[in-house]
């Protein structure tokens, strides 16, 4: 097709040469068995919509064009424009113009050749070789308070992926016409030529109450999942499927519906691909309050404490949060700027508005304190309150967005953070449904529903033997050491509190904390532990084996509150590097610690060690790192060569050459007595 600039500048003359180009493929034919001029018409309507609003200059429009060229060439269907300059209103509406001049025709021309193709056969021959297969296909009216088998009629196979048409629920299908329709491909992401949206939510989300507009709309179940989960809410499921469809892809992703919920075999493949589903979708569709209904930025949701969520927001390339704009705008005192928006959806069932927005910009907004803006989105967890409950949900939503800006041994640890504020019906899950964002694939046949600790140490294995360090152990320095594997902090517990879920520990009586609250206590949150100990092993009963610099120590006594400014900031050292007096360590569970002696033939006998782990250092080089960086970590024996965690320790960065030169280096193995 030919890339021509634009024709004259004024609108009429470059309306009438868009029209002439479309119309050039509806030519007469009797064998053209849709309505030509139906069809025509309403690209006529859709080409001077978006031409009255076109004003870019001569440059921008040219960029549209080679976009629609190149989405023609590749067959990428992009029904609601090209995403070229998102924040340029102009290059924007230059896109959609270009597009839907070269994107359309084409896709017209092509229902043409296909239906004079069918003539000769030829259609037959490409059905047969489509790398997709209907399997379940059924009328919307018929959705409506079922429980649907999408394996009912056998055409699904155990093992393959699924997306769900979007096109049949799209807004160019009649509404009489629609239609769940699931197909089937041979093999899991990446697919080629196969552009899909993923779906995040939680199996149980926001109640819909008697007075929202959803409420109007019914839901369905699928075989398997009923007992378990919100109906699906067929508007929403609607809606969803012509957003996808808007941003320009065919189908999308959602796993009550692509999996076969009431076969074991099915699903254990679909988790161990999972990671492959969310990395290589076109972008992920975040819905915070389930799968009934949109919610409002100010309605607080549970979807970050669900184990499964935080890969789906970290693998995909992009990830954005539906949520319900026209409430959000609505309430007095709560508005939201737009300057990151990415788009605006009305929702033609139900007259309103709906956006779009990053889930980082969300994040970022959300997490803000002291800003001039008096309000702070509370969809992904509310930060307002007490100092406590703002802490706890800073640090939830700070550890998630380390894990999706972050590089290297520094996302990993926010990975483990985030994850260990989350929890999962089935607790091998929470391994799970991480493994794949540390480039781990485990046998997902081989382990049962509650083999949580088995596939922990099995991931810890695996990304040992990658020769990296062991990221877990910069999880927290606060938290209660787990007993077995004694390496991870304590599994912390669900607690549903006003309706949203809160992940943390029964202290004694009648004390509850979130492990939020305590994961970080005198420092920020952004933060990540630095020369830790590697290269490391660990064994299959998760016996941790390291090398680090230590000295003995002895207990002295517990009980003491740990003061950051004044504890273990000071060490007087001779000219040759030895300690002028004895070195007491505070440690911050309040315990004190003596150092016994520096020399290197000193491990027989004592029973007790301080080890050096690594330096904890901010995210970001430009800011400052303070000067008590160095973590240690008190170990002791507790049967012949097999040690526990004791207690952490935070030291002034005074004793890092004191470490470095005058601690012995000796191999320890953590982990539970033979």
């Amino acid at each position: 097709m030919d890339c021509a600039q634009p024709p004259g500048d004024t609108t009429e003359n470059k309306t009438q040469d868009a029209l002439q180009e479309i119309t050039r493929y509806f030519e007469p034919d009797p064998e053209y068995e849709f309505d030509a001029v139906f069809e025509r018409n309403r690209a006529v309507n859709f080409v001077r919509e978006y031409d009255l609003r076109w004003r870019g200059p001569n440059g921008i429009f040219q960029e549209a064009i080679t976009e629609a060229e190149r989405r023609r060439r590749t067959g990428a269907s992009d029904r609601a424009a090209a995403k070229i300059a998102r924040d340029d209103q102009k290059a924007s509406e230059a896109a959609r113009f270009g597009v839907q001049r070269h994107w359309l025709p084409y896709t017209l021309r092509k229902k043409k050749e296909a239906m004079q193709a069918k003539r000769t056969g030829q259609a037959e021959d490409d059905a047969r070789s489509r790398p997709s297969t209907c399997i379940y296909e059924i009328p919307f009216s018929e959705l409506i308070d079922n429980i649907i088998d999408i394996n009912g009629k056998g055409k699904a196979t155990p093992g393959k992926f699924r997306l769900v048409d979007c096109e049949s629920l799209s807004e160019d299908t009649p509404y009489w016409d629609y239609k769940l329709s699931i197909h089937e491909f041979p093999a899991f992401p990446p697919v080629e030529d196969v552009p899909y949206i993923a779906i995040s939510y939680v199996w149980r989300g926001n109640p819909v109450s008697p007075d929202d507009p959803d409420s109007r709309y019914p839901g369905f179940n699928v075989k398997g999942a009923q007992d378990d989960s919100d109906l699906v809410g067929i508007g929403l499921l609607t809606f969803i499927a012509r957003c996808s469809w808007k941003m320009g892809y065919r189908y999308l992703w959602l796993d009550r519906l692509c999996i076969i919920q009431d076969n074991r075999e099915d699903k254990r493949t679909q988790i161990q691909n999972m990671y492959a589903i969310y990395r290589h979708c076109g972008a992920c569709l975040v819905l915070p309050g389930g799968i009934q209904r949109t919610v409002p930025l100010h309605e607080e949701t549970s979807w970050i404490t669900r184990a499964w969520t935080l890969q789906e927001a970290v693998a995909p390339k992009e990830t954005y949060v539906l949520y319900d704009s026209f409430q959000s705008a609505a309430r007095e005192g709560h508005k939201y700027s737009g300057a990151r928006v990415q788009s605006t959806i009305k929702d033609i069932n139900r007259m309103d508005d709906h956006a779009i927005v990053p889930l980082e910009d969300l994040l970022v907004d959300s997490i803000q304190i002291g800003r001039s803006s008096t309000y702070r989105p509370a969809i992904i967890r509310d930060a307002a309150g007490g100092f406590e409950a703002s802490e706890d949900a800073r640090v939830q939503m700070v550890a998630l967005l380390g894990a999706m800006r972050l590089k290297g041994a520094a996302k990993e640890q926010a990975i483990w953070r985030s994850a260990l504020m989350r929890t999962s019906s089935r607790p091998v899950d929470m391994v799970f449904s991480i493994m794949g964002l540390f480039d781990v694939t485990l046998d997902t046949h081989a382990y049962g529903k509650n083999d949580r600790l088995a596939a922990w140490r099995a991931l810890a294995q695996e990304i040992l033997k990658s020769g990296r360090p062991p990221s877990w152990l910069g999880t927290s320095f606060f938290l209660p050491f787990g007993q077995e594997p004694s390496t991870f902090p304590r599994e912390p517990e669900a607690l549903e509190v006003r309706d949203v879920v809160q992940i943390g520990y029964h202290l004694g009586g009648k004390r509850w904390k979130e492990v939020a609250v305590m994961m970080n206590n005198f420092s920020d949150s952004r933060w990540w532990l630095e020369d830790m100990p590697c290269p490391a092993s660990m064994d299959g009963s998760g016996n941790f084996t390291f090398s680090s610099h230590a000295v003995p120590a002895l207990f002295i006594t517990a009980g003491r509150d740990f003061v950051r400014e004044f504890d273990n900031m000071h060490l007087d050292l001779t000219d040759d590097g030895a300690c002028v007096d004895a070195v007491y360590i505070v440690a911050t569970d309040g315990s004190v610690w003596k150092v016994q002696s520096t020399a290197d033939d000193v491990r027989a006998g004592f029973r007790t060690f301080i080890v050096y782990i690594g330096r904890q250092l901010p995210w970001s080089d430009a800011e400052w790192a303070g000067d008590c960086t160095i973590r240690v970590l008190v170990i002791e024996e507790h049967a012949s060569g097999r040690y526990r965690m004791r207690a952490w320790c935070w030291l002034g960065d005074v004793f890092l050459d004191w470490i470095k030169h005058r601690w012995a280096m000796h191999t320890f193995t953590i982990g539970t007595p033979e």
